[in-house]
């Protein structure tokens, strides 16, 4: 008796809601003009579609790279679609004047090693492909624990992290140019030093986490804070 009642209950409450809908619309109807928006039954609008890319034609980046590889600006642009990683026996080799555009959420993860060699007349450029303001976010270049890195200028723009040095990762960079959506550097590694380099944030420059970072040797225009300390170096 138990579960017909439960089932008798909920086909009631079923029941009037489906009696009380009608009514509450003829309510609000024969109300007139007194109402300037409707209170019942809102409309539902679909979200449009924003993605629109600015490149359909570059080479597409596979998902692992295992093998040793070279980026080329005769070969450009590539095109990171969703999250590209570098295997620990692998090295990326990227050269002057060569550029990577990023889908929304897309990344660039370093397992093992992690060559820019651009030049000022020359340098590699990261940004989006995507045209729409609210789908132009990507997650960087990130250097997972122990991997390697060797960077020289290079412009990141619509990253947030720009770039993230993981613990443990060795990465020297220099003449870096960061324009991040919120934050232009994160770094947990003793080892990562970046240096003579612009970051650029409505929020933070950079965060650090217990680790040093060392401000002077940078530019760095944020909106909140220039440099973010979550915990402190030991």
């Amino acid at each position: 008796m138990k579960t017909n009642l439960k089932y008798s209950t909920s086909s009631l409450l079923i029941a009037l809601a489906l009696i009380a809908t009608p009514l509450l619309v003829w309510g609000e109807r024969a109300m007139g003009s007194q109402w300037t928006q409707r209170l019942i039954l809102p409309f539902l609008v679909e979200e449009p579609n924003r993605h629109t890319l600015i490149v359909t034609e570059g080479r597409v980046l596979p998902l692992r790279i295992e093998e040793n590889a070279t980026l080329s600006a005769d070969h450009g642009p590539y095109i990171i679609n969703s999250q590209t990683v570098v295997g620990k026996k692998a090295t990326l080799t990227i050269e002057p004047g060569t550029t990577l555009l990023a889908q929304e959420f897309a990344t660039l993860i370093i397992d093992g090693e992690l060559i820019i060699n651009g030049t000022n007349e020359k340098p590699v450029l990261f940004s989006t492909n995507e045209a729409h303001p609210d789908n132009q976010v990507w997650g960087g270049i990130i250097f997972s624990h122990e991997s390697q890195g060797q960077v020289t200028e290079t412009r990141i723009d619509h990253a947030a992290p720009g770039l993230s040095c993981l613990a443990n990762s060795n990465v020297n960079a220099s003449h870096l140019r960061i324009k991040s959506k919120s934050v232009g550097i994160y770094t947990e590694s003793q080892t990562c030093k970046i240096t003579k380099s612009y970051i650029q944030s409505p929020k933070h420059g950079v965060i650090t986490n217990g680790t040093y970072f060392d401000s002077t040797a940078n530019r760095i225009a944020a909106g909140k804070q220039d440099k973010l300390e979550i915990a402190k170096p030991n």
